[in-house]
């Protein structure tokens, strides 16, 4: 290091994601595929920090299959994570800048020439992507309009819903309102033994609940559970949330690959496996409990906000495994904003920041009512709970470009700003993109 320090280098370009799709047999091959795509990344990082670097570095990681642009794009959802830890090594490291670039399989001549034109354009985009030529930038959309009527998600009354994720604060009221409002039969179940309080609130309002002990990571045991509530209540699944997941708070530059795999392996392997059990079962939604942050990123909260990209880019990959076979995928990943003081998010509000930021502050009431509204949406990714016009938010916001440089005079006589401003006010400068 001491000697690429010398060099001062001022751009690092890195491929390991230029390579065709991947399809996965078992979580062992997913592991092995996250540790590829984004281990190299938290070295890095690490060896970076350790030689006290702090010299203007631009890094820019090229990789194909990273997300669906269209229908018909087909996502190896193991890379998506580097997308997302490439905005938090952002975030948190004021002298580096983060580019991701998707190009297409094809004409190396091509995607080359993409690539030499994203250095010497230097944009500011974090991520673009190229389709036939065109450069795209990732925007977001309301998906309705202030005042739409919509329709909403019914539940089906009695039905056998799962549950997975323990009995953490989000699950407690995602069951509630599933035994108060629909009469429901719920199975809990999760790697530890179960918070007996929660659980006794649970069975106060409906005795139709079971918890059960099982690693969501593994598929036998999933399937087991599954298979044994059906046989207890003698109706088969309607439904499964999946909000198991692992939070813990740290740098990426202090953060080892394991640690990393161990954030992204209940959120993603577990998807894996309940979709794996589903296959059996055609037609039952399954509900992926993801976070904003695996779209914008996290300080602090980096392989937290990693595993909930590759939650949503899950579903983004079912969604265009089912449009190949002229089907519809019943996988939504809901990337919320902030449950008012529930699961992770107890003690956020006291600080104020994620307001600030774009992500506003759901009651779990809220929250359930959105909940309805996304699952009868056939969108396979939807963020909840976002302000347009945070600090985070406004800038990935769908609408007109907005101009990031102005033409500013000084002037020292009052007596000239009118002509002065109509000599100024047909100036208009462009970018490349005429913008």
């Amino acid at each position: 290091m001491g000697a690429v320090r010398q060099q001062a280098p001022a751009q690092v370009v890195q491929l390991s994601d230029y390579a065709q799709h991947v399809e996965f047999s078992d979580i062992r091959a997913i592991r092995d595929s996250c540790r590829a795509s984004a281990g190299w990344l938290v070295h890095l990082l690490a060896a970076l920090n350790a030689a006290a670097w702090d010299s203007p570095l631009s890094l820019r990681v090229i990789g194909a299959h990273t997300q669906r642009i269209a229908d018909t794009d087909r996502v190896t959802f193991t890379r998506a994570p580097l997308r997302n830890l490439l905005k938090t090594a952002a975030q948190e490291i004021p002298w580096l800048r983060c580019h991701h670039l998707d190009v297409e399989i094809g004409d190396n001549n091509v995607s080359a020439q993409h690539i030499v034109d994203e250095i010497d354009d230097d944009t500011a985009d974090p991520e673009a992507a190229y389709r036939a030529g065109r450069r795209m930038v990732p925007r977001l959309i309301p998906l309705h309009r202030a005042g739409e009527t919509v329709t909403v998600s019914q539940f089906v009354t009695g039905g056998l819903y799962v549950l997975s994720g323990g009995l953490g604060g989000v699950g407690v009221e995602v069951a509630r309102h599933l035994l108060v409002n629909y009469n429901a039969k719920v199975l809990i179940f999760g790697r530890s033994y179960p918070d007996e309080v929660a659980l006794k609130e649970l069975l106060a309002c409906s005795v139709d609940v079971r918890y059960a002990i099982a690693d969501v990571t593994d598929g036998r045991q999933v399937r087991e559970c599954i298979e044994q509530a059906e046989q207890h209540w003698a109706t088969t699944v309607v439904g499964v949330v999946h909000l198991a997941s692992h939070y813990t708070e740290q740098s990426l530059s202090r953060c080892s690959v394991d640690e990393l795999l161990a954030a992204m392996e209940p959120k993603i392997c577990g998807a894996w496996q309940l979709h794996e059990v589903l296959k059996d079962r055609p037609g039952v939604p399954l509900l992926l409990f993801s976070s904003a942050t695996g779209y914008f990123g996290g300080v602090m909260q980096g392989p937290y906000a990693a595993a909930n990209a590759a939650l949503d880019a899950f579903a983004d990959h079912l969604h265009t495994e089912a449009v190949q076979i002229g089907a519809t995928s019943e996988c939504r990943s809901i990337g919320w904003s902030v449950w008012y003081e529930t699961g992770i998010s107890q003690g956020m509000a006291l600080t104020g920041q994620a307001p600030l930021r774009g992500y506003q502050m759901m009651t779990p009431q809220d929250a359930l009512m959105s909940l309805s509204v996304v699952a009868a949406d056939s969108s396979p990714v939807v963020l909840v709970g976002l302000d347009p016009d945070g600090r985070t938010t406004r800038r990935y916001m769908a609408g007109p470009p907005r101009p990031t440089r102005t033409v500013v005079a000084r002037i020292n006589e009052p007596d000239a700003v009118d002509q002065i401003a109509r000599v100024l006010a047909p100036i208009r400068l462009l970018d490349r993109y005429s913008t």
